[in-house]
């Protein structure tokens, strides 16, 4: 066996080991949350219908300070 092979199923199914109590934890959630960001969705696009726009402030870049 290739030592990769044995490398990507151990971490990929540790993780899944790891993420499935997790995630059948979260699963009670999912339709409450898919209304939540249904409802974001829509008012962001009503903001955008409206002619308004979207503003995202971002840090400004300075000069790099690499040697």
């Amino acid at each position: 066996m290739d030592t990769a092979l044995i490398g990507f199923v151990v971490v990929f199914g540790g993780f899944g080991l790891l993420v499935t109590p997790l995630a059948s934890k979260l699963y009670e959630y999912l339709p409450a949350a898919t209304m939540v960001i249904g409802a974001v969705l829509i008012a962001l696009g009503a903001w955008l219908l409206a002619g308004r726009q979207l503003t995202v402030l971002l840090p400004e870049l300075g000069p790099s300070r690499r040697s």
